[in-house]
């Protein structure tokens, strides 16, 4: 009795209690510190990296159980294709800002009548479960092509009504080079038991519902049909 009260507090307390969580970054200074926190820092961990280097803690109870030194990253030498790879790398290209404009019509459905509508909306509900009290984010990206780039903005644009704190995030294109920059930090906290209302929002909506019906139902069917060929090999 008293080992299965004890699972049973054991249980509740990975469900309710939460993870707290804070993060910054910023690729101006290169310069990421991520921690995370549970049951009033019963476990503590904090990866810190700055100058090319990380640096990790973890500890329990107060206690630092382990401690790894800075560990230096070398820099990876780029190297330049030929410029007789150039024409594919056109070709790739071409394609891309029409499947950009195919996603981002699919983005802008608020109905949810498509698994695409419906899965993003799922993962807007599960970020909005996160509970960050604090959130800010400043970046800039471009690439080698300006349509993509627009793309890619304006997808952001159409789903960004589905998100919390959507005023904190600034988000701007690079239309005449390629860029990546940004400088975001966010503190909060979540608990698995927030997010299990999300789950069961998304295998009940229907479109989901009816694809992993007819995934299950296919794989049923292909397994009698495998069964019913083994029994066709047996018969003499």
């Amino acid at each position: 009795m008293i080992v299965l009260l004890a699972l049973l507090a054991l249980v509740l307390l990975l469900l309710f209690v939460p993870l707290r969580y804070q993060a910054y970054v910023s690729s101006a200074k290169a310069v990421a510190d991520f921690r995370i926190s549970w049951l009033l820092r019963l476990i503590d961990i904090r990866y810190m990296y700055d100058n090319n280097k990380l640096r990790a803690a973890v500890r329990f109870a107060g206690f630092r159980i382990k401690n790894k030194k800075r560990k230096a990253f070398k820099k990876v030498k780029t190297i330049k294709k030929s410029s007789a790879k150039a024409p594919s790398k056109k070709k790739e290209k071409a394609g891309l800002p029409g499947r950009f404009n195919s996603l981002a019509a699919l983005l802008t459905d608020k109905d949810g009548k498509t698994i695409i509508g419906v899965c993003f909306r799922y993962i807007a509900k599960t970020l909005n479960a996160l509970k960050p009290r604090y959130l800010r984010v400043d970046a800039v990206f471009g690439f080698d092509d300006p349509s993509v780039t627009g793309c890619l903005l304006g997808a952001y644009e159409a789903a960004a009504g589905y998100f919390r704190f959507r005023e904190n995030i600034r988000l701007s294109g690079d239309f005449e080079k390629p860029a990546f920059k940004i400088e975001a930090s966010v503190k909060g906290s979540v608990s698995a038991a927030s997010l299990v209302g999300p789950l069961v929002w998304l295998v009940t909506r229907k479109p989901v519902f009816q694809l992993i019906r007819q995934t299950l139902g296919n794989n049923k069917s292909e397994r009698q049909e495998d069964a019913n060929n083994e029994q066709r090999k047996r018969e003499p």
